[in-house]
């Protein structure tokens, strides 16, 4: 068993955070390969695992295309409680 410690500078994913007029509720997410948010504009997100934030039906389109291990991109709203 062993560890690997990475010292990221978080400051490099604020290029992944896109702003468009023409889109005013554009977010952009990174998730990791395990489908755990690691950059999101709602910090609180971070750390969680994207099945929180996304209906069931979303999450599934979600981790089939990011299964495809292609670019892609997803229009829907997130969930509300």
């Amino acid at each position: 068993m062993g560890a690997i410690l990475l010292d990221i500078d978080m400051n490099l994913f604020s290029a992944a955070e896109q702003k468009d007029s023409h889109y005013p509720s554009l977010e952009t997410d990174i998730v990791d390969e395990r489908g755990n948010f690691v950059f999101s504009k709602d910090t609180e997100l971070i750390g969680t695992p994207l099945s929180e934030d996304k209906t069931e039906k979303d999450y599934q389109k979600i981790s089939a295309e990011m299964g495809k291990e292609m670019h892609f991109a997803f229009w829907k709203e997130r969930r509300t409680v």
